[in-house]
């Protein structure tokens, strides 16, 4: 039983609105486990097919109903889909004058 409530306990505290910053850490640490052992040619790769999957989960999310939830995910989408931008933007001109 007490391993139940555990398990319930940990549900509802991963349903608990995101901080600001959650999507960026999550984008940080996702591409710092992808980029370690990659070439920059390969960095761009993954970072514009990220661009792409976010793109996606845009219009995905176009379809949802209007809610205070929604809202947020959106603002946290954008946010995403700028830092992603800029990166990819960086890389590419690196990868230019290289």
């Amino acid at each position: 039983m007490a391993n139940a409530a555990k398990a319930r306990g940990g549900a509802a505290a991963s349903t608990a609105p995101a901080s600001e910053g959650d999507v960026l850490h999550f984008l940080t640490r996702t591409l710092q486990a992808h980029i370690i052992d990659a070439e920059p040619h390969d960095v761009l790769a993954k970072l514009q097919n990220l661009q792409i999957a976010l793109e996606q989960q845009e219009v995905t999310l176009s379809d949802w109903p209007d809610t205070p939830s929604k809202a947020r995910i959106c603002a946290e989408l954008k946010k995403a889909k700028n830092v992603v931008a800029q990166i990819v933007d960086e890389l590419a001109i690196k990868s230019t004058e290289t």
